[in-house]
C-alpha cells in the first residue's frame, strides 16, 4: 500500500503522516480524522491476516475488517489471554471479526490463538505470510485514537523471516 504524503491527502487516503519510505505515523495532535490505514493494510490481503498482539482488550476493533476484499481469507488473532478474560471472550472476539469480513468473502476462518502468559510486547501485522508491519499500538486504537503512533513496515528479508518463525512457533 503506498500512503499519501501529508499535502496529497483526500477523503479516501488513509489518515497518516508518511515519514521516509517505510513508515507511516498518525498524529493526533494535527488531525481530526480516525485513523484508518491498519484497516486499509488488512483490506489488502489476499488470503492471510495474522495479527500478532498481546494487548486486544476492546470490542471496537472488529470493524478493522469489514473492508477486507479477498473471496476467501484466514484471519489468525494471536494475543494473551488477561486474568480477566476467558477462552469464551476469544470465542466472542473471532465470532465478532467474522460477522465483520463482508458476505463477498465466500470462506473466511478466523482463528483465536491465545496465551496465558504475557511474554512478548511488540504487535506485528502480517499481510500473506509476505508483508510484516511493527505496529505501535494496538488494535483498538486504529479505529477511534487519542494516540499517536506508528506502523513500520519491515522489508529486510531476514527480518522478515525473523518474525514470521517466531509467529509460527
Amino acid at each position: 500500500i503506498t500512503l499519501p504524503r501529508d499535502a496529497e491527502v483526500v477523503d479516501d487516503a488513509p489518515s497518516f503522516v508518511q515519514s521516509g519510505g517505510n513508515y507511516m505515523f498518525y498524529d493526533r495532535r494535527t488531525t481530526s480524522r480516525k485513523p484508518n490505514a491498519y484497516e486499509k493494510l488488512i483490506a489488502s490481503a489476499n488470503h492471510s491476516i495474522w495479527v500478532w498482539d498481546p494487548y486486544l482488550d476492546s470490542d471496537n476493533f472488529p470493524r478493522l475488517f469489514a473492508k477486507v476484499e479477498a473471496k476467501t481469507i484466514r484471519i489468525e488473532i494471536l494475543t494473551t489471554l488477561a486474568l480477566h478474560k476467558s477462552k469464551d471472550d476469544l470465542q466472542t472476539m473471532t465470532t465478532n471479526i467474522r460477522d465483520e469480513v463482508p458476505d463477498t468473502c465466500t470462506s473466511c476462518d478466523v482463528v483465536g490463538i491465545a496465551y496465558y502468559k504475557q511474554d512478548w510486547h511488540d504487535r506485528y501485522l502480517i499481510i500473506d505470510e509476505q508483508k510484516v508491519y511493527l505496529v505501535g499500538a494496538s488494535m483498538d486504537a486504529h479505529r477511534d485514537s487519542n494516540k499517536s503512533y506508528g506502523i513500520y513496515e519491515v522489508t529486510e528479508p531476514k527480518d522478515i523471516g525473523f518474525i514470521i518463525q517466531k509467529y509460527t512457533d
